[in-house]
């Protein structure tokens, strides 16, 4: 959890339309209870959130002149957060992306594992 803590970029993999995977990078963050909470439009991120579909998290950070570095995988389910859990509209990740981002997607670890390379 520490080293999620030190980044603000991580890539979101979960299960879209018609059963194919998909993997977008998304900016989050890690909340108190270490949940890994970012912003989604509306879509199939959102919808794999609302029906608490199982999804994995992956954030890495790599030094490829040195091949040093670590990579941390977290699986878990994820679920759409409702506004009365907190204002974390105003206080939650700021999304890179241009577009409206008015939903937010909780991800629920269940077992976290990584690797470090040095």
């Amino acid at each position: 959890m520490r080293l999620l803590r030190t980044r603000h970029v991580g890539r979101y993999v979960y299960v879209a339309r018609a059963d194919r995977p998909d993997v977008v990078p998304v900016n989050y963050l890690v909340d108190d209870r270490g949940q890994i909470v970012l912003r989604s439009g509306p879509g199939p991120k959102l919808q794999a959130a609302q029906r608490h579909a199982h999804v994995a998290f992956e954030v890495d950070q790599i030094d490829e002149a040195s091949r040093t570095g670590w990579s941390i995988v977290v699986t878990g389910r994820a679920a759409a957060v409702i506004s009365a859990e907190g204002d974390w509209l105003v206080d939650g990740p700021r999304p890179w992306a241009a577009g409206p981002r008015a939903h937010l997607i909780r991800i629920v670890p269940r077992r976290i594992e990584g690797r470090l390379l040095s």
